[in-house]
């Protein structure tokens, strides 16, 4: 695996976090620290060497080891582990979006939940460029035409307020 630069420079940005996540990566965090102190010196953890990519960009290959061998390397935890350290991948994550599609019959990828999220921010009255920024879109245009969708509640307001305004335009 090799762990490199973001696809565009927008994608470098601080994401702000809300108490309920920070809680749950504290959480996380904790558990880690248990597992690590169970398991010791077996206990996985990832490693970082920087190495040149095509593009002359500095890019790290991760490598995977048992916390108690010496290295000469950049030692990083991940949150997505297993109890043994072990990093869950993408293909942890592909795995179970596949096992969603067929058990449960949707059409579910983990990218999705960014739309889900983009599209909730919108219907909780969320300013268009502050959602933007968050998903790091160099432009609104994106946000919107790719990444919300209408939802079944945004068109029954849309609807309520059709209706109010023109009730109270018919009565002006």
């Amino acid at each position: 695996m090799v762990l490199g630069p973001p696809k565009t420079k927008s994608s470098n940005r601080t994401v702000y976090i809300g108490d309920t996540l920070f809680n749950l990566l504290k959480q996380v965090k904790e558990e880690h620290l248990h597992h690590k102190e169970q398991y010791g010196e077996d206990f996985l953890v990832m490693y970082l060497l920087p190495k040149k990519n095509d593009n002359a960009e500095t890019v790290y290959k991760m490598f995977e080891a048992p916390i108690g061998l010496p290295m000469q390397a950049q030692y990083v935890e991940m949150v997505c582990s297993l109890r043994t350290g072990k990093y869950v991948a993408y293909s942890g994550f592909a795995y179970c979006s596949r096992l969603i599609k067929l058990e449960l019959g949707l059409p579910f990828s983990f990218h999705c939940l960014r739309h889900t999220h983009a599209t909730y921010l919108i219907q909780a009255g969320v300013n268009i460029k502050a959602v933007q920024t968050r998903l790091g879109h160099s432009s609104s245009s994106t946000t919107l035409d790719i990444y919300t969708h209408a939802t079944e509640r945004m068109e029954t307001e849309s609807v309520q307020t059709f209706e109010r305004y023109m009730k109270s335009a018919l009565n002006s």
